[in-house]
């Protein structure tokens, strides 16, 4: 009997936060398969401990499936068909619920019993010239979540000052915030998925905005400072993860995403993916509430966690 699992979107950060319900499909049931929604999730895949596989959903054939084969796609439940997670009608439905909540729901639903409260690793190659560095991770699928330039560099000012240096992730070809800081920081491009996950993984932290690269440092266990827009469904809670969230979104902005809810689409292989744009001026972009000095001040209570040397020794 085989496993096909597809995770609950499309996205890096979706395949990311949905591993503890594949991981404990392979635990339990040996042969799983991921049906994978894009590049990247495929790529990452490679390094799923004990996964049979990887079939594209575009070449993902239902029929083609034994009596004794099951398919479990992740966006068949009701949770992702009747709600836009972090819209009004799904907070007043399920108040306070993120990420994990959901997906404990939808797993014990799908009868998989996955364990999210211990996160396990993926392999990764170490690389030693990062593994006293600080990893910036600015960029996103759109600049809805852009944190402010002189807000990176001063992080970085400061830091170095603790004598921790940065390095920049990121592809500025596709995002102004990392096109914004590779003249200014140093940037190491990581062709693939592999590459990030392999330096991500040797580094001492990461401070990110909410992308799949920053859910990935989350999984493998790294010191990691999150920040988010408002409503941040996404947020996990973990003992070496620390959430800062923006204000509430412009009144405008609310309007514009909700023209690009997908929450009823099931598969993906028709469906092309569209993201909004911030209608605040760029002086009002909501993130802009979350101040350099909220990082910094996390930076410095956890100075074991994020600094070479604990402040409260010196």
């Amino acid at each position: 009997m085989a496993y096909f699992i597809a995770p609950i979107s499309l996205g890096l950060g979706d395949l990311v936060v949905s591993l503890p319900v594949i991981q404990a499909m392979i635990d339990m049931s040996g042969e799983v398969y991921l049906v994978s929604r894009d590049k990247a999730q495929s790529e990452l895949a490679t390094r799923i401990k004990g996964l049979a596989g990887v079939v594209l959903e575009s070449d993902f054939d239902l029929k083609s499936l034994s009596n004794k084969d099951s398919y479990i796609n992740m966006r068949e439940h009701p949770l992702q068909k009747e709600f836009w997670w972090g819209s009004a009608v799904f907070d007043i439905v399920y108040p306070g619920y993120k990420i994990n909540d959901l997906l404990k729901i939808i797993s014990k639903d799908f009868g998989i019993q996955a364990d999210f409260d211990k996160l396990q690793s993926l392999p990764y190659k170490s690389i030693n010239e990062v593994k006293d560095k600080i990893v910036f991770v600015p960029g996103s699928d759109s600049e809805y979540k852009y944190w402010p330039k002189n807000n990176w560099l001063s992080l970085a000012a400061t830091l170095k000052d603790y004598g921790v240096s940065v390095i920049v992730l990121g592809q500025p070809e596709s995002s102004r915030a990392v096109k914004e800081l590779v003249s200014e920081l140093k940037w190491v491009p990581t062709p693939t998925i592999v590459d990030a996950l392999d330096l991500i993984s040797s580094a001492k932290a990461v401070i990110a905005v909410d992308t799949g690269l920053m859910h990935l440092a989350v999984h493998q266990g790294l010191p990691t400072i999150a920040l988010y827009r408002s409503y941040p469904i996404y947020e996990r809670k973990y003992a070496r993860n620390f959430n800062l969230s923006a204000r509430s979104c412009d009144a405008r902005c609310i309007q514009q995403s909700s023209g690009y809810t997908y929450s009823s689409v099931t598969n993906f292989n028709d469906f092309i993916y569209k993201s909004w744009q911030c209608q605040a001026e760029p002086g009002e972009f909501c993130m802009n509430s979350i101040l350099c000095d909220n990082v910094i001040g996390i930076i410095e209570r956890h100075s074991d966690l994020f600094l070479n040397q604990s402040l409260e020794c010196i």
